[in-house]
């Protein structure tokens, strides 16, 4: 009768606690705080996504760098969810110990409807991926003639086998066979066949077997992959060619072609330079084929160009670019009125110029040329004229230039585009950039001035060139005012 009692009240006792637990994990409510252990501690249940040190200074508070440690495993112990403190999840329960922070600052809550979690704006920045670039499979068909139209180019008569079996005897115990319609046969009918294998299938043991055991034949491996680019040296080398890789070749005088090659063939080693040099290149799908009169400019001075490609060779859709020749016999008046006619600026011939600054006195001058720009005057003066009446033009509002008889050409090209006030540039590199089409591999070096005037863009030269090859290898939106 006595031991009934004694238990009810044991489990009165037990159950409390439990009663005791729920009660404090309903007062857990965001934004509250909560008594844990004798620290308090800060729930809030986050509406973004938001890194644990944004929180921190959004919920007002601060944390020194000493107390980072235990702020970090007591947080850990309180939210074992947490797999980053980089990146607290939206919609995430946090608790945050406060006896390691200070407070900052009434700051904003986290959680709150009325305001975002932080005022700035963070963007998780994602890492980069690296996508490779589909290989483009080269037809072998394309690869091989282009072979032949090389080896064709540099003055070889070839012929090439693709059928059957290719039987070698090493020696009376080994042979060596191989499908020639996989690794055809170029003979160069001068006692070398080359083999050409497109995948690199044949060992170095295989290859130095098959041309010790039957020297005239040489196995044309590339030494990256099945590409032009790889396949060619390879021929060349094996074909007994002297060259020099990435290469550069300046012909020309005062005006110069520079032309930009993969490869500069001197010849065989039998004929190692005997006056003919070939500039072979791999065309790239978005460059051009050099204009024939170029290519016939070169052939001129035993220069021969060979432009492969593994696409289908196209050339330059522009247009002819306008020559503009000045008489060389004209003076230096006429050789002024031309330019400035061409550049598109309107002028008179010996026009009497009246200048006033508005305060009664006036100020005549006649002008060889007069150019008037609407804001200024521009004046041109050929015969005698003071530098003191230059010099009032000026005061009245005149820009005057004086032209010497005993001047170059170039010099009075210079003070016209100087008193015109237009833009222009002396410099042979900076203006081969301008000169020459795009998707060439050759540009032109040539002295004169590249000008930005009212009717477009022109470049003036002294220098002497064919005028029927430049009007072709000139970019069409220039004008060549040659003198």
């Amino acid at each position: 009768m006595i031991r009934y009692p004694v238990c009810m009240m044991a489990v009165l006792v037990l159950a409390f606690p439990v009663a005791a637990s729920s009660a404090a994990a309903e007062m857990a409510a965001p934004g509250r705080q909560e008594a844990r252990s004798g620290s308090r501690i800060l729930t809030q249940k986050l509406r973004n996504n938001i890194s644990l040190n944004d929180l921190i200074v959004a919920s007002g508070y601060s944390i020194s760098d000493e107390a980072v440690a235990g702020f970090l495993a007591d947080f850990m112990d309180l939210n074992p969810s947490v797999k980053s403190i980089s990146t607290l999840k939206k919609d995430t329960l946090v608790r945050i110990p406060l006896r390691y922070l200070k407070k900052a600052s009434e700051g904003k809550s986290a959680v709150t409807d009325k305001a975002p979690v932080v005022k700035k704006r963070f963007v998780r920045r994602q890492p980069k991926i690296q996508i490779d670039k589909p290989q483009v499979t080269v037809s072998k068909a394309v690869i091989l003639s282009s072979i032949k139209e090389l080896l064709a180019a540099l003055g070889e008569k070839v012929t090439v086998d693709q059928e059957g079996f290719k039987f070698f005897q090493i020696s009376e115990k080994s042979n060596l066979s191989f499908d020639s319609a996989l690794f055809p046969v170029i003979d160069l009918h001068k006692e070398r066949l080359l083999v050409v294998d497109y995948t690199g299938s044949f060992s170095a043991d295989m290859k130095n077997l098959l041309e010790v055991a039957w020297p005239e034949y040489r196995v044309v491996i590339p030494s990256r992959s099945s590409d032009l680019r790889a396949l060619v040296p390879a021929v060349l080398r094996e074909s007994g060619y002297v060259f020099q890789e990435d290469a550069r070749m300046i012909s020309g005088g005062n005006a110069q072609i520079e032309y930009r090659s993969d490869f500069l063939v001197y010849g065989t080693t039998d004929d190692r330079m005997q006056g003919d040099i070939s500039l072979i290149s791999i065309l790239g799908k978005d460059e051009f084929q050099t204009p024939p009169a170029l290519a016939s400019w070169f052939n001129t001075r035993n220069i021969s160009l060979i432009e492969l490609s593994e696409y289908q060779k196209t050339a330059s859709a522009g247009k002819n670019a306008e020559i503009y020749p000045v008489n060389s016999a004209a003076t230096h008046r006429e050789f002024a009125e031309t330019c400035i006619k061409i550049m598109g600026y309107p002028f008179e011939r010996d026009a009497e110029i009246s200048l006033s600054k508005g305060k009664g006195i006036r100020y005549a001058l006649m002008a060889d040329i007069a150019i008037d720009l609407g804001y200024r005057k521009k004046i041109i003066e050929f015969s005698d004229i003071s530098d003191m009446e230059l010099h009032a033009a000026g005061q009245f509002g005149a820009d005057a230039a004086r032209v010497e008889p005993q001047e170059k050409r170039t010099d009075v090209l210079r003070k016209i585009l100087s008193l015109l006030s237009v833009d222009f540039k002396n410099q042979q590199n900076s203006n081969s950039v301008h000169l020459t089409p795009k998707g060439m591999r050759y540009r032109l070096i040539m002295p004169g001035y590249l000008v930005h005037a009212l009717k477009g863009t022109f470049f003036m030269t002294d220098a002497e060139f064919d005028s029927d090859i430049l009007r072709k290898i000139v970019s069409d939106d220039i004008t060549v005012v040659q003198f």
